[in-house]
C-alpha cells in the first residue's frame, strides 16, 4: 500500500482510503465536466474611412446608366452623320440635276421645233353646213417644245398642252372645257373602221365635225365616232379655263394627239403625230385656229 500526501494537511494518506484521517479532505479523484464548445460570432467592427456596401451599389447603377446614356448619344451622332451624308448626296445630285436641266433647255430653246399644220384628208376644208353656215375645218400648226422635267416618274414621260381658237373677232380665246385624247392611230383611220355615214359627202372627219357641230342631227355619226375613238384612247385629259391641260405619266411611245372643239365659224379638229420620250415633258402650244 502507497501513501499520497494530502494537499490540505500534509498528512500521509494511503491511496486506498476515501478521505484523509486527519483533516476530513476527500481524496477521490475529481470529476471534470468537459466544457461544451460554443459558436463564437466575431463582427468585424468597420473601418473608419471605409465605403458603405449601399454607396457601392449606387456606383454601379450610375455607372451602367452613364454607359446608356453615352451608347444613345454615340448612335444618334452616327444617325445624324449618316442623314447629313444622305442629305449632302442629294443636295449635290439636285445641283447636277439642276445644271443639266439648264442645259437641256437652253439646248431646246435653241432649237425649237414648229410641226407644219397637217390637211385634213376631205375633198373639201369647207364645207356648207345648214342652215348655211360656214364651218372651217382644218388641223392647225403646233408649236412643240421638249423639256426635262422632274416631276416625270421614272420610266414614263409627260405631255402639256395649251390649245386656242380664234374667235369671231380674231383674238385669241382658249378652248376650255374639251376633252383631248392620246390615240394609237390617227383620226381618219379610226373613222374608217367605224362603219360612218358619209351623208353630205364630204369625207368622214367632216362627216364627224358636223355631228359635234349638230349632236341632234347627226346622233348616230357621232356614238360610232367616239365608240371608235375609245378603243384607241391610250389617255385622256380635259382642259381648264385657261385651255391647258397635262398628260401626265404616260408610257414613251409615238401617238396622235385628238381633240376637237366648236368656233365661231363650225369646227376646229387636232390630229397630231407626237412622239413622247422618256423622263421628258414635252409641251404642245396648238396655235390659234378657226376665225377668218
Amino acid at each position: 500500500m502507497s501513501l499520497i500526501t494530502c494537499p490540505d494537511c500534509a498528512s500521509q494518506v494511503s491511496t486506498e482510503a476515501v478521505a484523509c484521517p486527519n483533516c476530513g479532505r476527500s481524496m477521490a479523484p475529481m470529476i471534470v465536466e468537459p466544457i461544451p464548445q460554443r459558436e463564437v460570432i466575431i463582427q468585424k467592427a468597420p473601418r473608419e474611412g471605409g465605403i458603405p456596401a449601399w454607396m457601392i451599389a449606387l456606383i454601379v447603377v450610375l455607372g451602367a446608366v452613364l454607359l446608356i446614356v453615352l451608347f444613345t448619344v454615340m448612335r444618334n451622332n452616327n444617325d445624324d452623320a449618316n442623314t447629313m451624308r444622305v442629305n449632302v448626296n442629294t443636295s449635290q445630285r439636285e445641283a447636277l440635276n439642276s445644271r443639266a436641266n439648264r442645259v437641256a433647255q437652253s439646248e431646246t430653246r435653241s432649237s425649237d421645233v414648229t410641226v407644219p399644220s397637217t390637211s385634213v384628208p376631205s375633198q373639201s376644208s369647207e364645207v356648207t353646213v345648214p342652215p348655211s353656215q360656214s364651218t372651217s375645218i382644218n388641223t392647225p400648226p403646233t408649236d412643240t417644245r421638249t423639256a426635262t422635267a422632274d416631276n416625270v416618274a421614272v420610266g414614263k414621260s409627260g405631255l402639256s398642252i395649251d390649245a386656242k381658237i380664234r374667235g369671231a373677232t380674231g383674238r385669241e380665246q382658249p378652248v376650255q372645257k374639251e376633252t383631248f385624247y392620246l390615240l394609237k392611230k390617227d383620226l381618219r383611220s379610226i373613222l374608217e373602221e367605224a362603219d360612218i355615214d358619209d351623208e353630205e359627202g364630204q369625207g368622214l372627219v367632216n362627216a364627224f365635225g358636223m355631228s359635234i357641230v349638230y349632236p341632234s342631227k347627226y346622233p348616230e355619226i357621232r356614238r360610232k365616232a367616239l365608240a371608235a375613238i375609245s378603243k384607241y384612247t391610250v389617255a385622256k385629259t380635259l382642259t381648264d379655263a385657261q385651255g391647258k391641260a397635262k398628260f401626265p405619266d404616260v408610257k414613251p411611245d409615238s401617238y396622235y394627239l385628238f381633240g376637237i372643239t366648236k368656233t365661231p365659224e363650225g369646227f376646229s379638229v387636232w390630229d397630231q403625230p407626237i412622239t413622247l420620250t422618256e423622263g421628258q415633258l414635252t409641251n404642245l402650244n396648238l396655235e390659234p385656229s378657226g376665225g377668218r
